[in-house]
């Protein structure tokens, strides 16, 4: 821009940028943070820039008028900103002047210089230059206006220059007069600083002269301290430490006498062994000047230990008092304390050394209080608890002030030792005088004393309460104690500001110091002020400030200034307390200290704030305000400056110290104006203040001095409330009732006042005031205003009570001549008629149509527009209906005419938000002066406007609209009589169908309701119809509205629209009549299967709810879930219905609504066909975030309850058979179809070959791929995790690889690197294939090969007899059965790729090996079958092993049943003889086998072949159960027992899953309870009916399962494997994990020990007995780590045993993991079974 400045050519490109940048600068300048302005105002060039670019512009034939205005606009500001930022930086010049004076100024005087107001006279006259500019652009010839307008331009210029400097000479004149005014403040404080600094030059010299005689005096030494020297026993610094140090934290009381007096001789010691002399000459100085020339005054002494009393500790229950006792020859000073601690002691004898912190708000800190007792006594005696010590001075030298000296009961004087007797618990100080007794010197300084103690030193105590002063030579006490009265007139403050000041806390209190002879009264007010944390002197963040004021007024104060003690007197008659910082002697304020400034310039403050604010202290202004030409000279300039400020700010707040309220104008009295306005009008009417000169205070000559005018008729005119003022004032608007009620003579005579005092001011004013007549009014009103605009004044002789409403448009009235003389200035009157008022309002809205293009129409003309059409309306049969008259719209301030604008209600409602579409503009709603919204007024203007052709709106209602949102249609009785409802007729007559379709949703009240109830139009019935259902809506419909009614749609007969309304109408009220629900349901049902009928009203109907009995409450048709009893998941379904929050339709649940489950179905409620994968797998996200799920750990979402993992598992089983379904819907997809459907094995069980191969044709690869598309899962993108073997639910991450494995076993060797890698819990591995193929979830099995490897110490050897049975059986020649100790494999894993060999070299680095640590009996590899016999030398347990093998062969490869393979294998393993072999192998010895997974074959279920019985040989026979051979049968007298067990036990299906089977046992002491044996009986039968009921007959039998002898009452048959010495009743393996689900998938033996109650359990209460084999047997698992992983004990408690109704479980206890928690109570158990 500096380049373009200086160039010649400027372009116009050039012009616009700058106009442009002109435009962005404005906001930075204007809002930007000061540096960003600072900046901009820095760059002077654009003073020559701006105003050259606008030079520039106004060259330019076809420039945008916007661009000029943008750059006047932007150099406007900115020449005003560089104005006021010249004036702050002079202001700041001149401070730094000022401060290079070699003075120090204690405070600075603030003065704002206000600059000419640049905005104001440059804006105006840039806006008269734009007018003219306007006025110029209208010249036809182009160049002439650029002429004009360049000339015109100059000529602003030349103002602005005289302007600006103009504002520069009067800117330079006021910093002149500042400057002069600070230096002559300056000077002051320089002088009054010299004069103090020669008053203390000369203190110092005086005191250095008494230091050098006292250097001078001889040293004597006493024989008393020679004698304690002798006493003294040395000793190394390190036992003087521990001396010292030992008694520092012990308490007064805790101290002995022997401690103090240890402690008091260590000091002793100390003292006098210092041998540095140098030093000692020092110290000795100073204690010196301590301990008697300190104080100027001889009796301050008394003033430091009041203090030291203030600051002492006291108990709670006591209150603080000093007991001051004088006698001619001592002083005796007691104080209730809590007594000296061994700091304090220490303190004492210490030089300016202080146990008193700055925190604790001390008074004293300096550590020089206590020597002051030395200007009294030379020998202080100090008694305190166990201390007893005494000072003697002068001694060896002054080291004496500080060397303790220890004393006995004997050295006290008896005339204390009563005293100190009789409070032994206080602190005594004895101060025998040093001047001889019975002196006039003695009597003097006593008398001195007594006098000393000022009663206002109580009023700035935080402690002390009372003080005693006892006189023994007079015989005289004296006491003085402080009580609070209460509160002053100032409420409590917690945060003040004032004058820049702030005060915290302020409160004020009314004290009274009683005394001997009476009482004063204080008014005491404290507040605190903050510290600034710069200021060097700070000791805390906030301090303290008090100020009292005596009530009485010939109360002298004797001291004005206090730091907790008395200071100085300042002459004040008011005191004041502060945390001053004090010289040395603590007798005066040090003035060069910047924190003492500080705190008197919050004292003037505060000062001022409390007069101005409390009333009592007002009233006595006079007396308590300090003069400064009375205290001139008397005090230091530094005290002066209070004065000063205390003056500036009363003269500030003047007004309010008189009650003149703020802002109030003072005047005086005019007797000539008395009779038109009271003094009183005045204040509260004009602000004004009419003071009476006879006041003494404020005379003649001071209110001269104030410049006070008196009362004009001015004043007068502002007592008139006038019409710019935005807020009513109540007293203007008393006067001007006032004023109404005023005769005509009044009025008279003001009108002739104001013709002989009319000037402009006056003029102006009276047009702001109501003080005329207008026609139809006889009050005095405001002249009306149009805008500025002339007035036409108007009268009707033909309608006296005509209202005008234009404002153009005036009618006055005048009541006397003097009126008429001031007001009749023009003649434009004209008459009124009909025809013409027409003619106007035709030819107004001509105007203003034309106008309106140009100008938006404003609320006071659209009010007019409102008028006129009014008007028109009650004289429409006058009218030209083509006449286009305008009409306001909504939206916009512009009018249009009524044919091209949209009506905006039907009816008297309001139908804006529902046009649609808007293609014209609406009319304004609602119209004018329709009376409260009147029915009746609201279709008299509907009608108008659609008689003068508006348009008819088109409305639409929105999808989901609510009732209560949509506006009320009036009820037929509100159209009064038939004229009325033939108006509503026709106006319904005018709209579209569309919009009485929309009309017939519309709510009406029903009002034969005696509480107000609304419904839709449609849903309503006429009463004569529906007379004997009061519950529905009905109206009362008048004989001439029917047809109205029937045009609305109001129902007056039955039919399909009929049934659906009363559905809807009983579901909105929650009608709980379930047979209205039945009836019209079944109506609906009829119509439905006879009629045929469209839904339309499907949607209607979901929307109603019904009243479902079984949950006792009401539901949407949506919420309600439609199920069958013998549905497949069923649990699962349940599950979908809980988490969706559906409620149950079903033959049991809610079953009177079964017989409607067909229509439920055609309205669309879900059922169990209608459940898809998406439920399913928003069910499983919900159940995921149910933290009910989980176990109470960290966030509660990361492990799943027992229940949790039912609910889980549930689930994914219900996905799995729905993907499943999915694939056999979509047969299109043959692949997808063939591979799942029909490729699958009917009876492979899971982990055979044919089962592996199946799942991994659709795992990780396209097909499942496809499964994903055609599942929709992915698409849908649902963050359902899966579960794994943890009991966590994990989704899918890049950091971390999700395998599943079917053999748990597996899983846990794998586990090792539990961070690279997370296992699907094997019961969804084996039953959810589909699932875990839709999450690309890849097989362990797939991926991993086995390394059986072959070492020469476990050999392989070859089972020749076996070899052939099991070739036999199976039917395979290749099969071979060896034996070994154990089997050696390895498992080879990589998590990049597929393991096909071992021969990638590339690869090996990436595979992992991890050692199988199984004790699996037997493997499988492929053909051949290796039997880890271990250490079993038994062929029994080798042929069990066998069977096992063989029984799997079958089962998986053969897919034989279970049991029927058992059954074989127990048939041909029992005709081998040989289980030994020494023939090695064909594998012993020899190099690594690799298998895949699909060649092994793991052992199924081998704990169930551990207990059987076999007998092997040539000629065996197999023992089989009696069970076997024979039918099992129930004993006959417990048949009916049985029979309701089993019926009881299918009720206890889901309680496993709500018993606490780990962590819940509470009570650890459940040992015993009763005993009866029928009780133990039946508890175990109920229980072994709940095991058969899970696992079936087959695989639960009495024999096998049932140990304890309770058997036989029940199965007296099955007499074999009974057994009650082995510790448990029932052992079971939980193949199906009903008992046992572990974090990872795992099948357990189980062993149960049941107990049983007569009546409910109860965990705290209920007992019973462990015997020691139950006992053992838990403990042997839980000591055993390998039995643990495959074995849990569990104690079964079966509740109400005696009833067989109730008889249920109690809970279920996992004993073997909480066996910990239970053997703190072994013994007790042994015991108790002993006993």
């Amino acid at each position: 821009m500096v380049d373009w400045t200086r160039s010649e050519n400027k372009s116009r490109p050039s012009l616009m940028l700058t106009s442009e940048l002109c435009a962005v600068l404005i906001p930075i300048l204007l809002y930007s943070i000061p540096p960003v302005s600072l900046a901009l105002l820095n760059e002077n060039h654009l003073l020559v820039a701006i105003p050259k670019a606008i030079q520039g512009l106004l060259k330019m034939d076809d420039i945008d008028e916007d661009m000029i205005n943008i750059s006047i606009r932007f150099y406007t500001q900115f020449a005003q900103s560089k104005c006021k930022q010249e004036v702050f930086d002079d202001d700041t010049e001149d401070e730094e002047k000022i401060e290079s004076f070699n003075t120090e100024t204690t405070e600075q005087r603030i003065n704002t210089f206000v600059p000419l107001n640049l905005s104001q006279d440059l804006v105006s006259s840039y806006f008269n230059l734009y007018q003219q500019i306007q006025k110029t652009s209208l010249l036809d010839q182009k160049s002439a206006q650029q002429e004009q307008i360049q000339a015109l331009f100059n000529e602003e210029w030349k103002k602005f220059d005289i302007l600006q400097l103009q504002n520069d000479y009067k800117q330079v004149q006021h910093e002149n007069t500042l400057l002069n005014e600070e230096l002559l403040q300056l000077r002051d404080e320089l002088q009054r600083t010299q004069s103090e600094r020669d008053q203390f030059r000369k203190e110092n010299i005086r005191m250095s002269q008494e230091i050098d005689k006292l250097k001078l005096m001889p040293i004597t030494r006493k024989s008393v301290e020679s004698q304690q020297l002798s006493i003294v026993v040395s000793a190394d610094n390190n036992s003087q430490k521990d001396t010292i140090d030992e008694l520092q934290n012990l308490s007064p009381n805790e101290i002995t006498p022997e401690q103090a007096e240890k402690y008091i001789r260590e000091i002793y010691h100390r003292r006098t062994t210092f041998n540095d002399n140098d030093m000692r000459k020092s110290i000795c100085g100073s204690l010196k000047h301590l301990g008697s020339d300190l104080y100027s005054s001889p009796v301050h002494f008394l003033h430091e230990l009041i203090q030291n009393a203030e600051d002492n500790f006291y108990d709670n229950s006591i209150r603080p008092c000093l007991r001051i006792e004088i006698d001619h020859n001592y002083i005796f000073l007691s104080n209730n304390e809590q007594g000296l601690r061994a700091k304090d002691v220490l303190a004492i004898c210490s030089l300016a050394v202080s146990t008193k912190t700055i925190q604790q708000e001390y008074i004293g800190e300096k550590g020089v209080g206590f020597k002051s007792v030395f200007a009294a006594s030379n020998q202080p005696m100090l008694i305190s608890h166990a201390w007893k010590f005494r000072f003697h001075v002068p001694g060896v030298d002054s080291m004496s002030y500080i060397t303790p000296l220890w004393i006995t009961d004997q050295d006290i004087p008896d005339c204390i030792s009563n005293q100190i007797s009789t409070n032994a618990q206080h602190t005594h100080l004895y101060l025998p005088l040093k001047l001889q007794v019975h002196t006039p010197e003695a009597d003097l300084f006593l008398n001195q004393v007594i006098k000393t103690v000022d009663p206002c030193i109580l009023l700035n105590m935080r402690q002390l309460k009372k003080l005693e002063i006892i006189d023994q030579r007079q015989n005289k006490i004296t006491i003085i104690e402080k009580k609070i009265i209460g509160p002053t007139q100032l409420e409590e403050q917690s945060n003040i500001t004032f004058e820049d000041f702030t005060f915290l806390n302020l409160t004020g209190s009314i004290i009274q110091l009683h005394t001997s002879i009476g009482y004063n009264t204080f008014r005491v007010y404290t507040c605190y002020i903050n510290v600034p944390s710069t200021m060097e002197e700070r000791r805390t963040s906030k301090t303290r400030l008090i100020i009292g004021f005596p009530c009485e007024n010939n109360y002298n104060l004797t001291s004005t200034v206090y730091a907790g003690l008395p200071v100085c007197n300042l002459d004040f008659n008011f005191l004041f307390n502060a945390d001053f910082q004090l010289v040395t002697n603590r007798e005066n304020v040090r003035e060069n200290v910047l924190f003492n400034t500080f705190i008197r310039n919050h004292l003037s403050a505060l000062f001022v704030y409390l007069l101005l604010n409390d009333i009592d202290l007002r009233k006595d202004i006079n007396r308590y305000c300090p003069s400064l030409s009375i205290h001139q000279g008397k005090h230091s300039s530094w005290w002066l400056v209070m004065i000063d400020n205390i003056n500036e700010l009363i003269t500030k707040y003047l007004s309010v110290l008189f009650d003149i309220r703020t802002g109030k104008t003072i005047r005086y009295f005019n007797r000539d104006l008395s009779l038109f306005v009271s003094n009183k009008q005045l204040y509260n009417c004009a602000d004004i203040h009419v003071i009476d000169t006879d006041n003494t205070f404020l005379t003649f000559e001071q209110l001269k001095s104030f410049k006070i005018q008196s009362v004009s008729i001015i004043d007068i005119l502002n007592c008139f409330p006038r019409r710019e003022e935005t807020s009513i004032n109540e007293y203007r608007q008393q006067f001007q009732l006032w004023t109404q009620k005023q005769d005509e003579q009044w009025w008279s005579l003001l009108f002739h006042h104001l013709t002989e005092m009319m000037t402009s001011e006056i003029s102006s004013k009276i047009l702001q005031i109501p003080i005329f007549l207008l026609q139809n009014n006889h009050r005095r009103q405001y002249l009306p205003m149009n805008n500025n605009k002339n007035l036409l004044l108007f009268i009707s002789d033909n309608n006296p009570q005509f209202r005008m409403w234009k404002k153009q448009l005036t009618l006055l009235q005048y009541s006397s001549k003097s009126e008429r003389t001031a007001l009749l200035k023009s003649n434009h009157v004209q008459l009124l008629t009909e025809e013409r008022m027409i003619e106007i309002i035709r030819q107004n809205h001509l105007q203003v149509a034309v106008s309106s293009l140009v100008t938006i129409p404003n609320t006071e003309l659209i009010e007019e527009i409102w008028e006129d059409l009014f008007y028109l309306k009650s004289h429409l049969d006058k009218l030209d209906k083509s006449t286009p008259f305008l009409v306001p719209v909504i939206g916009t301030p512009n009018l249009i005419p009524i044919q091209n604008a949209i009506l905006p209600t039907i009816l008297g409602i309001d139908i804006q938000s529902f046009i649609h579409p808007i293609s014209s503009s609406i009319i304004a709603f609602p119209y004018h002066n329709t009376h409260n919204c009147q029915l009746i007024d609201i279709l008299q203007w509907e009608y108008f406007l659609l008689e003068m052709n508006c348009q008819r709106a088109s409305i639409y209602l929105p999808r989901n609209y609510s009732i209560t949102k949509l506006p009320l249609l009036p009820i037929l009785t509100m159209f009064t009589d038939e004229k009325y409802a033939r108006l509503g007729e026709l106006i319904l007559s005018y709209q579209r169908e569309n919009t009485k379709d929309c009309l017939r949703q519309f709510p009406i009240v029903d009002d034969s309701k005696l509480v107000q109830q609304i419904s839709p139009v449609s849903a309503t019935f006429d009463k004569v119809i529906v007379h004997d259902l009061p519950s529905l809506p009905r109206i009362t419909i008048p004989s001439y509205g029917r047809v109205l009614a029937k045009n609305l749609g109001i129902c007056v007969e039955y039919d399909l629209c009929t049934c659906v309304n009363i559905l809807q109408l009983l579901s909105n009220e929650k009608n709980t009549n379930i047979d209205l629900y039945i009836k019209w349901l079944s109506h609906l049902q009829l119509y439905v299967c006879q009629q045929h009928i469209e839904w339309d009203t499907k949607s209607s109907l979901l929307s109603c709810q019904l009243y479902l009995p079984d949950q006792n409450d009401c539901y949407s048709l949506n919420d309600l879930l439609i199920i069958s009893n013998n549905e497949e998941h069923h649990n699962g379904i349940l599950l979908v219905s809980k988490y969706f929050k559906l409620q149950l339709i079903s033959s049991s649940i809610n079953q009177i609504y079964w017989q409607f489950k067909d229509l439920f179905h055609l309205l669309g409620c879900i059922s169990t066909s209608t459940i898809t994968i998406d439920h399913i797998c928003t069910t499983i996200d919900l159940a995921s975030r149910d933290k009910s799920n989980f176990f109470a750990l960290g966030d509660c979402a990361t492990t799943l309850t027992e229940n949790g993992m039912e609910k889980m598992i549930v689930l994914y089983q219900y996905l799995e058979d729905s993907i499943l379904k999915y694939v056999k819907k979509n047969m299109s997809n043959t692949e997808l179809y063939d591979t799942i459907v029909t490729n699958k094995h009917p009876t492979a069980s899971y982990g055979s070959r044919e089962d592996l191969e199946w799942r991994f044709s659709f795992t990780c690869n396209s097909l499942s791929q496809q499964l994903k598309k055609l599942t929709d899962i992915q698409s849908q993108g649902k963050k359902i995790g899966l579960l794994t073997i943890n009991r966590q639910i994990i989704t899918k991450k890049l950091h971390k690889i999700i395998y599943a494995c079917l053999e748990t076993k597996i899983i846990q060797n794998l586990s090792k690197n539990i961070d690279q890698r997370d296992f699907i819990l094997p019961l969804i591995a084996r039953t959810c294939p589909l699932v875990l193929a839709t999450f690309d979830i890849d097989y362990i099995e797939r991926r991993c090969k086995v390394q059986w490897m072959h070492n020469s110490h476990n050999l392989e050897f070859s089972l020749k007899q076996l070899t052939k049975i099991f070739r036999t059986t199976l039917n395979d020649s290749e099969i071979e059965v060896t034996t070994a100790k154990y089997a050696s494999v390895t498992l080879l894993l990589s998590d990049s790729f597929v393991i096909d060999s071992l021969n990638e070299q590339n690869n090996q680095d990436e595979i992992n090996r991890y050692m199988i640590d199984s004790d699996y009996p037997f493997w499988i590899f492929k053909k051949t079958i290796l039997l880890c016999t271990g250490n079993k030398k038994d062929n029994n347990s080798k042929a069990i092993i066998a069977i096992s093998a063989l029984t799997t062969l079958l089962h998986k490869r053969k897919h034989l049943p279970f049991e029927e393979a058992k059954s074989i294998a127990q048939q041909k393993i029992s005709t081998c003889i040989a289980f030994r072999s020494e023939h090695p192998s064909c594998f012993a010895s020899t190099e690594s086998t690799i298998y895949s997974y699909s060649d092994l074959l793991f052992p199924t279920d081998h704990h169930s072949f551990e207990s059987m019985i076999i007998s092997i040989g040539k000629n065996c026979t197999l023992k089989q159960d009696l069970e076997k051979t024979t039918i099992t049968t129930v004993a006959v007298d417990r048949i009916v027992e049985d029979k309701i067990y089993r019926n009881r036990v299918k009720t206890q299906n889901d309680i496993q899953r709500n018993m606490n089977m780990t962590n819940n046992w509470k009570d650890s002491l459940i040992v015993d309870g009763i005993e009866q044996l029928r009780i133990g009986q039946n508890a175990e039968h109920f229980f072994f009916a709940y095991l058969q009921n899970h696992y079936g007959s087959i695989d639960v039998t009495p024999t096998k399962n049932w140990r304890s002898s309770s058997r036989l009452i029940i199965y007296p048959q099955c007499q074999r494997n009974i057994d009650d010495s082995v510790g448990f009743d029932f052992e079971l393996h939980d193949t199906r994990e009903v008992f046992v689900r572990e974090s990872r998938s795992t099948t357990k033996y189980c062993y149960f020990e049941v107990k049983g109650t007569s009546g409910l359990f109860n965990e705290e209460y209920t007992r019973f007995c462990i015997s020691q084999n139950e006992l053992d047997t838990c403990q042997s698992i839980v000591n055993d780590r390998k039995r643990q992983e495959r074995e849990a004990y569990f104690i079964v408690i079966i509740e109400n045993c005696l009833d067989l109704e109730k008889i249920s479980f109690g809970t279920i206890i996992n004993w073997s993991r909480n066996f910990d928690k239970l053997s703190s109570v072994t013994m007790y158990f042994h015991i108790w079974l002993c006993q």
